[in-house]
Order: structure tokens, then C-alpha cells, then sequence
């Protein structure tokens, strides 16, 4: 890839206020609040198993 072809593909990867928002570290704070939701019993043990 060029510099040119960089720029491009990284100027599509931006969220609202031109900051950076990369959907793994979106994904990763879901599951963390998914896994302390379970972990503290707001999700039934049923629906998890």
C-alpha cells in the first residue's frame, strides 16, 4: 500500500469528533460489562447456560 492508500483507509476510522473508534476495544467493553453483569447476577444463570 501506498501512504496515500493509508491515509485513506485510516480516514474512514474515525467516530463523531474526528477521535479514533476502533470497534475491537468497543467489542472488548461490551463483554466486559456483559461478564460483570452475569459475574453480579443481574443475568439468570438459565440464560447464560
Amino acid at each position: 500500500m501506498s501512504q496515500k492508500e493509508d491515509l485513506d483507509a485510516t480516514a474512514t476510522d474515525t467516530g463523531p469528533g474526528g477521535k479514533a473508534l476502533n470497534e475491537d476495544w468497543l467489542a472488548t467493553i461490551v463483554g466486559l460489562a456483559i461478564l460483570a453483569l452475569a459475574l453480579l447476577g443481574f443475568i439468570p444463570r438459565e440464560v447464560l447456560w
